[in-house]
């Protein structure tokens, strides 16, 4: 049974995670709306509010998204982190990168929907 509340993609790109005085850089192996699962070897602890920055490569340009998350899984390979909300120019980026990768932008937009109306709940 599927519990994931968001559609996931694959996406190979640096991502940097910033927490107190720590920065380490990862991969990111899969990305949603709502999170991010890095391969990383650091030991991020598991609850720690993080700000992390994905790089997002395109043919003509380079840019980035920051946000702020939590780290809610630590395994031998990486971590995983939930975004606690980003501003809504980095929304739009996130979703074209699932466009991009032939995710379908309906249900994309549904799933967020879903999302705030269970946060406002």
């Amino acid at each position: 049974m599927n519990q994931r509340e968001f559609t996931r993609v694959t996406l190979h790109t640096t991502a940097e995670v910033r927490w107190e005085d720590e920065v380490v850089t990862g991969e990111v192996e899969n990305l949603s709306l709502n999170g991010v699962f890095v391969k990383s070897s650091a030991q991020v602890p598991a609850d720690t509010p993080v700000e992390i920055t994905i790089l997002l490569v395109g043919a003509s340009s380079e840019l980035s998204v920051r946000i702020k998350g939590e780290v809610v899984r630590r395994e031998p390979h990486g971590f995983a982190v939930r975004f606690q909300g980003m501003n809504l120019d980095s929304f739009f980026h996130l979703r074209s990168v699932f466009v991009a990768r032939n995710a379908d932008e309906n249900a994309i937009r549904a799933e967020y929907r879903e999302h705030i109306r269970k946060k406002g709940s």
